[in-house]
């Protein structure tokens, strides 16, 4: 079973202030919006960078791997909506793969919807700001 989500509250602040900026661009669609107030009620807050150095946060580097196929995997950045840049593998924090891996440990798995249906994937890796935590092997 997965744990609550947990991040700073310099990330907690920024999410709860993407919730209520109306002039933000590109402006969350509503249902992106209860997605991240559910997420954002559900996340707790810390400040021990210890219990931060294997969970996911903003601009963390992270590497999902399907727990049935190894082959099937992928990596992604959780960004800020105005820095989102599919191309580049930048993914904003109101898409539902970023709720489901944000704030969530190495080695936990991730579930969200997508339009053919749930996709479960494990965090693999995650490269941190600053350093590499866990591996793809």
């Amino acid at each position: 079973m997965n744990t609550r989500p947990l991040l700073d509250q310099e990330a907690f602040l920024s999410l709860q202030d993407l919730l209520q900026n109306q002039d933000a661009r590109p402006l969350p669609s509503g249902e992106q919006r209860q997605a991240l107030a559910r997420w954002v009620d559900e996340a707790l807050v810390t400040f021990d960078a210890v219990e931060l150095e294997d969970r996911v946060e903003l601009h963390d580097r992270v590497t999902l791997v399907s727990p049935s196929d190894p082959a099937d995997w992928f990596e992604l950045e959780i960004v800020p909506p105005s820095e989102a840049d599919i191309d580049r593998d930048l993914i904003p924090v109101t898409s539902a793969v970023s709720l489901a891996v944000l704030g969530r440990r190495v080695g936990e798995r991730a579930t969200w919807e997508t339009q053919a249906g749930a996709r479960v994937m494990t965090i693999a890796s995650l490269v941190k700001k600053r350093q590499a935590v866990g591996s793809r092997g």
